[in-house]
Parts: structure tokens; sequence; C-alpha cells
């Protein structure tokens, strides 16, 4: 999925020098991200693709109802911690109301197929093998950023910083067969199915066409009913 201005195969190099220690400009960077190199993520279906993206607008546990603060215990007109939801929505009249997002997300955006390699790797990142050799050749680098133990709960986790320091090294490998990997297979931090961080190596090299390719799109429909699952399963709308 991606915003139709972009397009599917067309993101920004992430600079070359890493954000250090700015937690802040961490944020704009995703998981198997390489300095000075472009990254596009894809998942094997559908409803992993709709729950990586909207899992940044996921109703968090306090605000579900019935949790959190209670706003009759401040207000007079809230009768019971249940209206408090209600009586928020309300208040913002024709505004959108708390983990609702407007028509023009869905119409800004557009669900590509990607079509990778037929021949060639990508590192397949949460094996146990995978694990114990990441520690094995760069686990001096990870200890001075305070990393314990490499294992499910750090490689699934938002520490960039540490994840980005693993994809560079996987990303500057020569595999057995004298390739170049193509990019990181992983599982979706929400459950499912694989999702995939592809290397542009090809356009990072100067070079006219990728590997990889990708279809025209396809609107994203209100009715979808992946599109549907994964908004009620996060407590989302969108017109």
């Amino acid at each position: 999925m991606a915003q139709t201005k972009y397009g599917p195969l067309n993101p920004q190099p992430r600079p070359r020098t890493r954000p250090g220690t700015n937690v802040d400009a961490w944020k704009s960077w995703q998981r198997w991200d390489v300095p000075g190199h472009r990254t596009v993520y894809a998942a094997d279906t559908k409803r992993v693709a709709y729950a990586e993206v909207l899992g940044w607008f996921k109703r968090h546990l306090a605000d579900q109802p019935g949790t959190g603060l209670d706003l009759s215990k401040y207000l007079d007109d809230i009768p019971d911690a249940a209206s408090g939801w209600s009586a928020v929505s309300t208040e913002w009249g024709n505004q959108l109301a708390p983990y609702t997002l407007p028509a023009s997300w869905r119409a800004e955006r557009l669900m590509y197929r990607i079509n990778v390699p037929s021949s060639g790797w990508f590192a397949t990142i949460t094996t146990l093998q995978s694990m114990t050799a990441i520690e094995k050749a760069i686990g001096p680098q990870l200890a001075l950023l305070a990393v314990p133990q490499i294992d499910l709960s750090l490689l699934s986790s938002d520490r960039r910083e540490v994840t980005c320091e693993i994809s560079q090294w996987v990303h500057g490998l020569t595999l057995d067969d004298g390739n170049l990997p193509h990019g990181i297979a992983y599982p979706s931090r929400h459950g499912g199915d694989r999702c995939w961080a592809i290397w542009l190596r090809r356009m990072d090299d100067g070079l006219d066409h990728e590997l990889s390719t990708s279809d025209q799109g396809t609107s994203i429909h209100r009715e979808d009913p992946d599109f549907k699952y994964v908004l009620d399963r996060f407590g989302l709308k969108c017109f």
C-alpha cells in the first residue's frame, strides 16, 4: 500500500547518517531501512498490509470504552465513564472523531501487488540460525546500544537504532552463491503472515530499472472485507 503521489517503488533514500540518539528523528525510519538506500515494504496478504499501515492509528487499550480516565468525575454533563467517548465525539461536531480516518486517506492510496525477483534470496531474520549469526557478527556493536541479547521481542520492537543496524549488516553481506540479498522477510508484529523489506539496489546504483516490479494498483474500498476486519480489530473507523 502506498500513496499515489509517490507510487509503489519510488521511496526516498534514507540519509547516509543515522539519527544516532535522536529519538524523534528515528520515528521516520522503518524497521529494516538501510542508511543511504531505499526500501519498500510489502506483506503476503492484504489483511496484513492493512494491519501494518493502520497500526500507527490503533486505538490504545486505555482509550477503550470503560477504561482510562472517567470524565464523569470532572464534568457534570457526563453521567458515567462509558459516556465519555460519546460526549467527546459530540463535542468534535463536524470535525473527525478520535480514531476516525477521513475518506481522503483511502483516496490518496492504492493497494499494489509487488512482484519480487524469481531468483535470489531474502534473509529470514527471526530464525534461530539468523539470530545466532547476528550475535556472532555484530554482537559487540549491538551491546553498545544496550542490547542484552537478540530475541524475537527485540526484532519486533520499535528500537529502530537496533533493527537498522542489523539491516545494514545484512545488506552488506555476499551470500554463499555469490548473490546479494534482496531484502529481509519477517513476521508482522500484528500477527498473521510474513512481511517483506525489499531493497531497491539497482535504483540505488543508478540503473534504469528494478528487478522488483509492481502492477497499477487497486482502490481501497470501505467495504473491502480485509479493510473492515482490520479497522474493527484496531477500533478504527474510516469514511
